[in-house]
């Protein structure tokens, strides 16, 4: 029998036993990174049309009601009416969804998915990750809990139509004016070039970075890294990224970066 000689052996020296209040005091903050997901141009809405709307002021999670508009406002915010009676009013384009039933779908494809409520149904955002006999599909789904794998009819399902406008021009130009709302203009750190269907654009600056990622469909991504902890100048930049562009915010997730195994921004340190 052939003997295994293992490439490192773990003693009792080998294990960090600093104390955790050593750790967290070791750690260094430097500045803070936002995540954002944006998914799905938007289609026009008219009165009358079957939408899905989301109560979640972030548009990033949670439950999706049925519902049919009932007015639209000179702000470009909608009148809601949902299946069960209730109303709500000046509801933002980012919160609506048409709702339209999907045929055949493909792999990584984002859905709603459709469960049954006591009251009436909802539906929760999804991607497809494999196609089952009998017309039904592997989804990944993002409920109240987290993230789940499930089993869904294709009754069930919805799709998310794609009118999509992007180009690797258009994404230049998106991160060149979201850049400029820093008050800085970075023209000569800011390239763009393919990968796959889409592109990446990145952009360098005194006071930060930012890289955005277009599929070539109906996903991009957005990473901002600034010195500053400042959420405000972090929203402005994703709200000026976005505008004018009928994508909606799906996800997004801010962190501290810096090192020294980093949990907590420089703000909290000082509280």
């Amino acid at each position: 029998m052939q003997c295994f000689n293992p490439s490192f052996v773990a003693k009792e020296s080998t294990y960090d036993r600093t104390t955790a209040e050593s750790q967290w005091e070791s750690q260094n903050p430097l500045g803070m990174q936002t995540v954002s997901q944006f998914e799905s141009p938007l289609w026009p809405l008219s009165v009358g049309d079957s939408v899905l709307g989301s109560i979640d002021e972030e548009a990033m999670s949670g439950r999706w009601y049925p519902a049919n508009i009932t007015a639209k406002n000179p702000d470009n915010t909608f009148d809601l009416t949902y299946t069960n009676g209730e109303e709500s009013t000046d509801v933002e384009r980012q919160h609506i969804r048409k709702l339209d039933f999907a045929g055949d779908l493909t792999i990584e494809e984002v859905v709603f998915v459709r469960k049954v409520g006591v009251d009436f149904d909802f539906f929760y955002f999804g991607t497809v990750l494999k196609k089952m006999q009998n017309k039904k599909y592997k989804v990944h789904i993002k409920n109240d809990i987290g993230l789940v794998d499930d089993i869904v009819d294709q009754e069930d399902i919805a799709y998310i139509s794609v009118p999509s406008k992007v180009s690797c021009t258009t994404l230049k130009a998106m991160l060149q004016k979201a850049v400029a709302s820093t008050d800085y203009t970075g023209e000569d750190k800011l390239e763009v070039q393919g990968a796959g269907d889409g592109c990446i654009a990145t952009a360098l600056w005194s006071k930060g970075s930012a890289v955005a990622s277009w599929d070539g469909g109906d996903h991009i991504n957005l990473n901002l890294f600034t010195f500053e902890e400042d959420k405000q100048i972090h929203e402005k930049v994703v709200e000026t990224f976005m505008m004018n562009s009928s994508f909606g915010r799906v996800f997004q997730n801010q962190h501290p970066r810096g090192s020294g195994r980093v949990v907590n921004f420089k703000q909290e340190m000082n509280s």
